[in-house]
Protein backbone atom coordinates (compact mmCIF):
# COMPACT_ATOMS: atom_id res chain seq x y z
CA UNK A 1 0.00 0.00 0.00
CA UNK A 2 1.69 3.38 -0.89
CA UNK A 3 1.14 6.27 1.94
CA UNK A 4 -1.39 7.93 0.42
CA UNK A 5 -4.40 5.53 0.68
CA UNK A 6 -3.69 5.37 4.70
CA UNK A 7 -3.68 8.87 5.71
CA UNK A 8 -7.37 9.80 5.63
CA UNK A 9 -9.33 13.04 4.68
CA UNK A 10 -7.54 16.32 3.67
CA UNK A 11 -8.49 19.20 5.81
CA UNK A 12 -10.04 20.42 2.62
CA UNK A 13 -12.34 17.92 2.30
CA UNK A 14 -13.57 18.35 5.76
CA UNK A 15 -13.86 22.02 5.24
CA UNK A 16 -15.77 21.39 2.20
CA UNK A 17 -18.36 18.76 4.30
CA UNK A 18 -19.05 21.17 7.21
CA UNK A 19 -19.82 24.17 4.81
CA UNK A 20 -22.33 22.21 3.15
CA UNK A 21 -24.05 20.98 6.11
CA UNK A 22 -23.82 24.22 7.79
CA UNK A 23 -25.69 25.47 4.25
CA UNK A 24 -28.57 22.66 4.60
CA UNK A 25 -29.04 23.73 8.75
CA UNK A 26 -29.31 27.39 7.14
CA UNK A 27 -32.09 26.13 4.91
CA UNK A 28 -34.53 23.32 6.60
CA UNK A 29 -34.03 24.91 10.39
CA UNK A 30 -36.64 28.42 9.73
CA UNK A 31 -38.88 25.92 7.95
CA UNK A 32 -38.85 23.19 10.86
CA UNK A 33 -39.43 25.83 13.85
CA UNK A 34 -42.44 27.40 11.88
CA UNK A 35 -44.27 24.26 11.82
CA UNK A 36 -43.08 23.81 15.27
CA UNK A 37 -44.92 26.69 15.92
CA UNK A 38 -47.65 25.77 13.54
CA UNK A 39 -48.38 23.02 15.37
CA UNK A 40 -48.22 24.27 19.43
CA UNK A 41 -51.29 26.64 17.72
CA UNK A 42 -52.81 24.07 16.58
CA UNK A 43 -52.33 22.01 19.89
CA UNK A 44 -53.83 24.48 22.07
CA UNK A 45 -56.82 25.13 20.14
CA UNK A 46 -57.95 21.45 20.60
CA UNK A 47 -56.97 21.95 24.23
CA UNK A 48 -59.36 24.85 24.22
CA UNK A 49 -62.22 22.77 22.64
CA UNK A 50 -61.55 19.69 24.66
CA UNK A 51 -62.06 22.44 27.85
CA UNK A 52 -65.10 23.64 26.50
CA UNK A 53 -66.45 20.12 25.63
CA UNK A 54 -66.00 19.44 29.08
CA UNK A 55 -67.90 22.57 30.25
CA UNK A 56 -70.68 21.46 28.59
CA UNK A 57 -70.60 18.02 29.84
CA UNK A 58 -70.56 19.16 33.01
CA UNK A 59 -73.46 22.16 32.92
CA UNK A 60 -75.67 19.31 30.90
CA UNK A 61 -74.61 16.69 34.31
CA UNK A 62 -75.10 19.34 36.98
CA UNK A 63 -78.45 20.83 35.32
CA UNK A 64 -76.60 24.10 36.30
CA UNK A 65 -74.73 26.89 34.56
CA UNK A 66 -70.73 26.60 34.02
CA UNK A 67 -68.35 28.97 32.88
CA UNK A 68 -64.54 28.63 31.36
CA UNK A 69 -62.82 31.88 33.04
CA UNK A 70 -59.34 33.18 31.90
CA UNK A 71 -59.68 33.27 28.47
CA UNK A 72 -57.33 36.43 28.42
CA UNK A 73 -54.52 34.85 31.00
CA UNK A 74 -54.35 31.50 28.95
CA UNK A 75 -55.12 29.75 32.62
CA UNK A 76 -58.80 28.20 31.62
CA UNK A 77 -60.57 26.96 34.35
CA UNK A 78 -64.08 25.63 34.82
CA UNK A 79 -66.42 26.97 37.65
CA UNK A 80 -70.11 25.80 38.24
CA UNK A 81 -72.90 27.58 39.49
CA UNK A 82 -74.39 25.55 42.81
CA UNK A 83 -78.42 25.99 42.56
CA UNK A 84 -78.82 26.07 45.71
CA UNK A 85 -76.39 28.90 47.55
CA UNK A 86 -76.33 30.65 43.95
CA UNK A 87 -72.34 30.68 44.65
CA UNK A 88 -69.96 29.31 41.41
CA UNK A 89 -67.98 26.39 42.49
CA UNK A 90 -64.52 25.14 41.12
CA UNK A 91 -65.08 21.69 38.92
CA UNK A 92 -61.41 20.34 39.22
CA UNK A 93 -60.55 21.54 35.61
CA UNK A 94 -57.13 23.92 35.09
CA UNK A 95 -55.11 24.26 32.43
CA UNK A 96 -52.62 26.82 31.62
CA UNK A 97 -53.00 26.71 27.76
CA UNK A 98 -50.84 29.52 27.24
CA UNK A 99 -47.66 28.77 29.01
CA UNK A 100 -48.13 24.81 27.99
CA UNK A 101 -48.55 25.57 24.27
CA UNK A 102 -46.81 29.05 23.87
CA UNK A 103 -49.52 30.68 22.61
CA UNK A 104 -51.35 33.99 23.77
CA UNK A 105 -55.56 33.57 23.54
CA UNK A 106 -57.76 36.57 23.21
CA UNK A 107 -61.63 36.08 23.51
CA UNK A 108 -64.24 38.36 22.23
CA UNK A 109 -66.71 39.86 23.44
CA UNK A 110 -66.15 38.39 26.67
CA UNK A 111 -62.93 37.20 28.91
CA UNK A 112 -65.42 34.27 29.87
CA UNK A 113 -67.69 31.43 27.92
CA UNK A 114 -71.02 30.87 29.74
CA UNK A 115 -72.72 27.34 28.97
CA UNK A 116 -76.63 27.19 30.67
CA UNK A 117 -77.79 23.52 31.62
CA UNK A 118 -79.04 22.67 28.29
CA UNK A 119 -75.73 22.82 27.03
CA UNK A 120 -76.46 25.98 24.95
CA UNK A 121 -74.05 29.03 24.90
CA UNK A 122 -75.24 31.92 27.05
CA UNK A 123 -74.49 34.64 23.78
CA UNK A 124 -74.68 35.03 20.70
CA UNK A 125 -71.29 33.74 19.46
CA UNK A 126 -68.04 33.61 21.40
CA UNK A 127 -64.78 34.05 19.93
CA UNK A 128 -61.45 32.74 21.12
CA UNK A 129 -58.20 34.00 18.86
CA UNK A 130 -55.10 31.73 19.79
CA UNK A 131 -51.82 33.07 18.13
CA UNK A 132 -47.93 32.36 18.09
CA UNK A 133 -46.43 34.44 15.96
CA UNK A 134 -47.49 35.02 12.63
CA UNK A 135 -49.97 32.09 13.35
CA UNK A 136 -53.62 32.49 13.92
CA UNK A 137 -56.47 30.22 14.41
CA UNK A 138 -59.84 31.77 15.39
CA UNK A 139 -62.75 29.37 17.04
CA UNK A 140 -66.01 30.44 16.87
CA UNK A 141 -68.17 28.91 19.16
CA UNK A 142 -72.27 29.32 18.70
CA UNK A 143 -75.07 29.53 20.85
CA UNK A 144 -75.56 26.27 20.04
CA UNK A 145 -72.08 25.00 21.27
CA UNK A 146 -71.02 24.42 17.55
CA UNK A 147 -67.06 24.98 17.01
CA UNK A 148 -65.67 26.35 13.78
CA UNK A 149 -62.21 27.52 12.99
Amino acid sequence: MNRRSLQGFTLIEIVIVVVLMGAILAIALPRVADTFRKQRVQNAAAAVENIYVKARTIAMQRSSYTRIAGLQSGVLTIFTLNPVTGAWEFSGNTEDVGARYGVSINSAPYDQIWVNHLGLGYYAEDTVTISSGSDTVSLKISKYGRITR
